[in-house]
């Protein structure tokens, strides 16, 4: 298939002219209005309205809390971030997982937003007889799992409330955060902190300990978890052993802006 430049491309068409317009947005350095928009992509000033509100509705944007401007929103991160993925070369990405698996012996998965959920999309199994398998693929809820609250924890603050508030968050054990004040709470921790935890909150008697995957210019891009039980890796174990994931962390980011 045989792609235009963009110099040469119809902007007369719908869907051209949303992505010129998401174009402006993501380049723009900060908010950026609806009239700046239509006066840097030459697309007339009705048209840009009509298109942005499409956009909007879709959460592809976003207004930023003062209603100044416009911003990259939380449909468009989930999307940079599962396209992001899909180019990765998984063979760096299980090598590493391998190593962490070997030293702590549990489980380990590296996971990206997906919408309203997180995706797995490399995953490396301990050997114990008993452990929690989810393979590369499935996807756990945001509210109630290491990587998740990660990933909702570094979204942009706006973007993260306004998910939170239409977020599904159905009590899977008497541990689940599902109060949306609470798991703001908890997501403020978790920046301050360095580290996610899951405390049985999807599944009785598995915890979870995530720690964040940075891109080269420092942006959350993914997660990097274990899961086990309770009974033989606890969480004080986990949070014993975070320099191993933070380390484990820093080679995947190194190989992903490689890769890139």
């Amino acid at each position: 298939m045989t792609y235009l430049p963009s110099e040469t491309r119809n902007a007369s068409a719908p869907l051209a002219r949303a992505f010129i317009i998401l174009d402006a947005v993501s380049e723009a350095e900060a908010p950026i209005a609806v009239a700046e928009i239509a006066r840097r992509t030459g697309i007339p000033k009705p048209t840009a309205h009509r298109m942005v509100n499409h956009l909007l509705a879709e959460g592809m944007l976003r207004p930023d809390p003062g209603r100044r401007g416009l911003s990259p929103g939380p449909r468009l991160f989930s999307l940079f971030s599962r396209v992001q993925a899909g180019t990765w070369d998984t063979g760096p990405v299980r090598a590493i997982l391998d190593a962490l698996v070997g030293e702590i012996r549990e489980s380990c998965n590296v996971g990206v937003l997906s919408r309203d959920a997180v995706l797995y999309v490399e995953r490396v199994e301990c050997d114990w007889p008993i452990r929690a398998e989810l393979g590369p693929g499935s996807r756990v809820p945001l509210h109630a799992t290491a990587i998740g609250k990660l990933l909702l924890a570094h979204m942009p603050a706006d973007a993260r409330r306004r998910l939170i508030a239409v977020l599904p968050r159905p009590a899977l054990t008497v541990k689940t955060i599902t109060d949306h004040r609470v798991l703001e709470e908890e997501c403020a921790a978790i920046v301050r902190r360095g580290f996610a935890v899951n405390d049985e909150e999807q599944t009785d008697g598995i915890i979870g300990f995530g720690v964040p995957v940075r891109d080269n210019g420092g942006r959350v891009i993914a997660g990097l978890a274990v899961h086990a039980p309770a009974s033989r890796f606890d969480i004080a174990t986990a949070v014993s052993r975070l320099p191993e994931f933070q380390q484990a962390a820093q080679r995947l980011g190194a190989a992903l802006a490689e890769r890139a």
